[in-house]
């Protein structure tokens, strides 16, 4: 079975090679941020050219070539969203939908794993959202060892898969009782199967 990885890019790289290491992806999708008046934006991590990503924050310049050679991603392996509008939760909701049913009407059979750990909150919380609206997408996020509130410490980090049974069963119920509130039991019934 194929398996496709969707990641949000923003802030630290190690996280984005974790979860690509671990789930060994037959695909992955980068959704980054778009250029901005006065920075580029993320999609520059993951095949900008050159020296791009800092090993260590301490560093004043990039010290390490794009995130699709560090984890040795061939072309056709890999594809990049930009979202303009990267703060818009809309958007970002939006982007990550279409990228969901785009790449299920590709590759109908396919395991799908969202990983929300970078990128904007909006960026996070758009990809989480449109995969609890999928219902079939495997979501984690990469997490590890905090010395303190900010970031997690490096060569800590690991795949956490996060269980949304209970989000699921709640919208579901939700709908469940409009349905019956309107008289659809023949409907209500195919929800709860």
């Amino acid at each position: 079975m194929r398996t496709i990885l969707i990641v949000t890019v923003g802030g630290s790289h190690q996280p984005i090679l974790r979860s690509i290491q671990q789930n060994q992806p037959d695909y992955v999708c980068f959704l980054c941020s778009g250029d901005t008046q006065k920075a580029k934006g993320s999609y520059i991590q993951v095949d900008g050219q050159g020296n791009v990503l800092k090993s260590s924050p301490t560093l004043e310049s990039p010290d390490q070539p794009n995130i699709v050679t560090l984890a040795g991603l061939a072309r056709d392996s890999y594809e990049v969203i930009r979202i303009s509008n990267f703060d818009n939760l809309n958007e970002c909701y939006l982007s990550a939908a279409e990228t969901i049913d785009r790449l299920r009407t590709k590759w109908p059979d396919a395991e799908i794993i969202v990983d929300y750990t970078g990128g904007t909150k909006s960026m996070t919380a758009g990809l989480a959202a449109a995969a609890l609206d999928d219902g079939r997408c495997g979501i984690q996020v990469v997490t590890g060892i905090r010395a303190d509130l900010n970031k997690v410490t490096d060569q800590t980090e690991f795949v956490r898969p996060i269980s949304v049974w209970d989000a699921q069963v709640r919208r579901r119920l939700t709908l469940v009782h409009a349905l019956l509130a309107q008289y659809q039991y023949a409907a209500a019934s195919r929800l709860l199967e």
